[in-house]
């Protein structure tokens, strides 16, 4: 199965992404949009994409997902728009100044959210507003992935499991906690599970967060399941030991490189 890209944007990030994907297997740049039609003939030129609008790429059946790289005022109303039309969205970063709209407009169009807290205090300039961002998000969204690291910077000097469950409290539906190579706690109002992580040998964690939601993501979708399921912690472990199978694989090679479908287990999904 081969996945066609439309990128949103043909500038100096749109060429080193249009790069990225040509160099990937299975996916392919079907389509480029851009505001000039001068950076969007040239990078459709090399790439053997065509041009398109970003209202007809919206509607294409041949394009599942967009990967948006237009300047960041424009990443919520993209994004938004492409959620609306079934496409699966990259959205490149910074982002940090539209995820907050565009959480609140993918709500609005009840589109379920999960988010991954992922704090980065190295590159935050004032901790207090951050925080209330994350914590307006957080009333918007269905699920949170957060780890014992973020919850240490969010609440400091609490213990990791009740902060979590402050997290929880704010309105998600059920929060996912991660701690390494520890066991994760599923966290919902029906009460706490914890989910076991098997040992595996780790080359190098970078990626680990992100395919551990992405697998999350991607079980929940294989099987059905609805936001309403999310109320019940046994309806989540499932997910929960799929992200951590998806997370295992990339923790044992170098760099963010998470597994195809075809590397995990026959029986990963029903």
């Amino acid at each position: 199965m081969t996945i066609g890209f439309a990128l949103l944007g043909a500038g100096r990030i749109g060429k080193v992404h249009a790069a990225a994907i040509a160099a990937t297997p299975r996916i392919h740049l079907t389509a480029v949009a851009d505001a000039f039609a001068e950076p969007a003939n040239e990078l459709a030129a090399v790439s053997g994409a065509e041009v398109r609008t970003i209202d007809a790429i919206m509607v294409a059946d041949d394009i599942d997902a967009v990967d948006i790289v237009a300047p960041n005022h424009l990443h919520a109303e993209m994004a938004v728009a492409a959620l609306e039309a079934g496409k699966h969205v990259l959205l490149e970063k910074p982002m940090a100044t539209t995820v907050e709209a565009l959480v609140a407009q993918a709500r609005a169009g009840d589109a379920a959210v999960m988010i991954d807290v992922n704090c980065r205090p190295l590159v935050v300039p004032d901790r207090e507003p951050y925080v209330a961002r994350v914590e307006r998000v957080l009333r918007l969204t269905d699920v949170v992935k957060v780890s014992d690291e973020d919850l240490a910077y969010l609440r400091p000097g609490r213990d990791p499991l009740d902060a979590a469950r402050d997290l929880l409290a704010v309105g998600p539906r059920a929060v996912l906690l991660t701690a390494g190579g520890g066991s994760v706690t599923v966290l919902t109002g029906d009460g706490d599970v914890d989910v076991p992580v098997p040992p595996v040998e780790v080359v190098d964690t970078i990626g680990a967060g992100d395919s551990f939601g992405g697998g999350f993501l991607a079980w929940w979708q294989a099987v059905g399941r609805q936001v309403d399921d999310l109320a019940d912690p046994e309806a989540i472990v499932p997910a929960v030991r799929a992200a951590i199978q998806v997370a295992g694989v990339v923790v044992t090679r170098r760099g963010a490189d998470p597994p195809w479908r075809s590397e995990l287990p026959t029986d990963w999904a029903p």
